[in-house]
């Protein structure tokens, strides 16, 4: 097990105004910058000036459900995002127009987590509800999703996030430790073995893939090995990596960052929020409890 290294920091954040009160549940990064999804059905986004306001304030059907989720399109430019009572829909970036989804197939259960992969009009969706149903779909040209059979990962266990790797493979993590990979005929087990935590967050970057969890923990799999650390004693609930940089966040202003392959240092920061959402940007960002932003302001390598 690695533990995060002490007595230093990595660059200072701070909270910034936010055009909601309400819980902001996760983040994304879109053409026009980034946007995440919160209580009440609200989308919000942030402009070139730095300011954040609200793009749709009631959610995709109008009816201000919570939004749980969000992800883009690999060009950028169509958001999707899902929530409580089965919402989801997308907000199209070139055109300024939302569409309603929501209650796919007749699912009306919360959707707890998705992921998207391809570009615009040819994109793959996966969902994942709080039952432990999954339902997957295909974008045609038309903008509208042919959904595809639903399956249960781990008979009814719900999995708590999402990710696709660059080839459209899914992840996804559950609370009984266990880590899913999709396959051609449902879904693969692969770890992570006497984990005793349960998982909220899962990243893919590459050939690579990422676990937040209880008490802190956190795993990166190499294809082969699980290998372990701990970032702290609070839950992550949140994980983004580009190619350099990997942000985490979770419960109590939890924020942590690793440049490379070094090691992982605390952020520091006014505030003391649960971290929903994380994005790894220019400048990086986290948004979570009550309304919380913040956005790192300076950098030390």
């Amino acid at each position: 097990m690695w533990d995060i290294a002490s007595g230093d920091s990595s660059g200072r954040w701070e909270s910034v105004e936010s055009p909601v009160k309400v819980t902001i549940n996760d983040i994304c990064n879109s053409v026009n910058g980034p946007c995440a999804v919160a209580n009440r059905g609200y989308v919000i986004g942030r402009a070139k000036d730095g300011s954040w306001g609200v793009i749709v304030e009631n959610g995709p059907g109008a009816k201000r459900r919570a939004l749980h989720s969000i992800d883009v399109t690999d060009d950028g430019k169509r958001v999707w995002f899902g929530g409580a009572g089965g919402a989801l829909g997308y907000y199209d970036v070139p055109t300024g127009e939302r569409e309603d989804f929501s209650q796919p197939k007749g699912y009306g259960t919360a959707w707890h987590a998705l992921t998207v992969s391809g570009p615009r009009n040819r994109e793959k969706i996966l969902l994942a509800d709080g039952s432990g149903h999954t339902l997957p779909g295909d974008v045609g040209t038309d903008g509208i999703p042919d959904w595809g059979f639903q399956s249960k990962p781990n008979n009814g266990n719900a999995l708590y996030d999402l990710t696709a790797d660059d080839d459209g493979i899914g992840y996804g993590v559950d609370g009984s430790g266990n880590v899913w990979k999709t396959t051609a005929d449902g879904w693969e087990r692969i770890g992570i073995d006497r984990a005793q935590n349960s998982f909220y967050a899962v990243e893919a970057v590459g050939d690579l893939v990422f676990v937040g969890a209880g008490n802190g923990r956190y795993w990166e799999w190499d294809g082969r090995t699980w290998t372990p650390f701990r970032l702290g004693g609070g839950t992550i609930h949140a994980i983004h990596k580009n190619q350099d940089v990997t942000l985490a966040g979770g419960s109590s202003g939890t924020l942590r960052v690793r440049r490379g392959d070094g090691d992982w240092h605390p952020v520091e920061w006014n505030g003391n929020a649960t971290v929903n959402g994380v994005l790894v940007h220019d400048p990086p960002i986290a948004v979570g409890q009550n309304g919380t932003i913040a956005e790192g302001v300076e950098s030390k390598d």
